[in-house]
């Protein structure tokens, strides 16, 4: 059995990141810490999220050693990158912002990831 992953998203205030343990009931909430669920109620430091936002980790890193999520912006090669899941392939791939959704997208493999920058994502500004 392989371990969770964590998760990151923006709190319905709009604030920033919040990262831990994403849990669906009746709203989206992540869990900063330990949390219990039973079949009424869940309990614990939840944080209620914008649905949107929600990001899975890709257990990978950049070449600086952040963490890469779902809906990360990366750059590699001089060409950015947005970085989503793919039910096809049951897994993440990164696509060129400048083309189609239906075209220039590759599986994310750790040689890319060691290799590319995350220059943002697609929740926030980039900040200069």
């Amino acid at each position: 059995m392989t371990k969770p992953k964590p998760y990151r998203a923006i709190p319905i205030d709009g604030t920033e990141f919040v990262y831990g343990w994403y849990v669906f009931h009746e709203k989206h909430y992540i869990f900063e810490s330990e949390w219990i669920s039973s079949k009424d109620s869940i309990l614990g430091a939840a944080i209620e999220v914008q649905p949107s936002t929600i990001g899975q980790q890709v257990d990978l890193k950049d070449k600086d050693g952040k963490e890469i999520y779902e809906g990360s912006r990366i750059c590699h090669g001089g060409v950015k990158y947005t970085i989503e899941w793919n039910e096809d392939i049951a897994g993440f791939e990164y696509r060129a912002e400048a083309w189609s959704k239906d075209q220039h997208s590759w599986s994310l493999t750790c040689d890319i990831a060691c290799e590319c920058s995350i220059i943002g994502n697609v929740h926030k500004e980039e900040k200069p």
